[in-house]
Formats: C-alpha cells, sequence, structure tokens
C-alpha cells in the first residue's frame, strides 16, 4: 500500500485518524498508532515486521543504554554501535542484490563460474539499485 493509492486515503487513513481521535489518553493513543504503524508495514511483506521489531527494539535498548551511562566513552560506544548496526541492515538490504549481481556480471565476462545467491527481498522504503557491469 503507497500513500497515494485510494485503499490508503480512503480506508485505512481515515479509520486511524477517527480511531486515534476517539481514544482517550496519549498512551492508547500511541499504541493504536504503533499498531496501524506495524499493519501499514507489514502490507508488503508480512515477514519484514519481525526485522522492523528486531531493529527498533535494539535501538530502544541501545537508546537506553545511552542514556543510563555515566561514562563518555560508553556513550559514544552505544551510539557508535547503533550506527554500524543500522547502517549495516541498510547496507545489506540495499547492495547485496546489486554486488551479487555486479560480481556475477564480472565472473561472466570473464568466463568464471557465477555466485549463487537467493534474491534478498527489499522492506518497504528501501530503492534498488540496478546498474551492474555489462561485458562488451
Amino acid at each position: 500500500m503507497v500513500f497515494s493509492s485510494p485503499i490508503f486515503l480512503f480506508l485505512f487513513l481515515p479509520v486511524i485518524m477517527t480511531v486515534y481521535l476517539v481514544l482517550p489518553g496519549l498512551r492508547l493513543k500511541n499504541s493504536w498508532l504503533l499498531l496501524a504503524s506495524l499493519v501499514f508495514y507489514s502490507w508488503g511483506e508480512p515477514l519484514f515486521i519481525f526485522l522492523l521489531l528486531v531493529s527498533t527494539m535494539m535501538n530502544y535498548y541501545l537508546g537506553l543504554w545511552v542514556d543510563g551511562s555515566g561514562d563518555p566513552a560508553g556513550r559514544k560506544f552505544a551510539v557508535g554501535l547503533a550506527v554500524a548496526l543500522n547502517i549495516g541492515l541498510l547496507a545489506f538490504f540495499k547492495y547485496t542484490n546489486f554486488a551479487v549481481h555486479s560480481l556475477n556480471a564480472v565472473f561472466s565476462c570473464a568466463h568464471l563460474p557465477t555466485v549463487s545467491f537467493p534474491h534478498i527481498a527489499l522492506p518497504i522504503g528501501i530503492f534498488h539499485i540496478s546498474r551492474a557491469v555489462v561485458c562488451d
């Protein structure tokens, strides 16, 4: 589901907003928005919900580590770890298919056996890189 689709504009968004406005208390409203976000995210591929939840929990606990650490070096380490893990996840999903495809194109040009690797589906919000080496 994309933001400009009729199902989002005329069904999903009005239901989410109506329930949000009717719910009492900020805690219930935030819980409702979390649930709605998970449903929206799972619309493309339900298995990516687990990736989203693991990433969210990882960042939450690393944030608690930063907040609770009295040592500036510990804080810097936790922030660096969070950045590295998030960029690592992004790089894996965004560039693995591209790297394998490019490597196989080079191997093919050199008449070497290609690498067999399963195609990795992209989570919502990560765009595909499609350029690769082309043999003349």
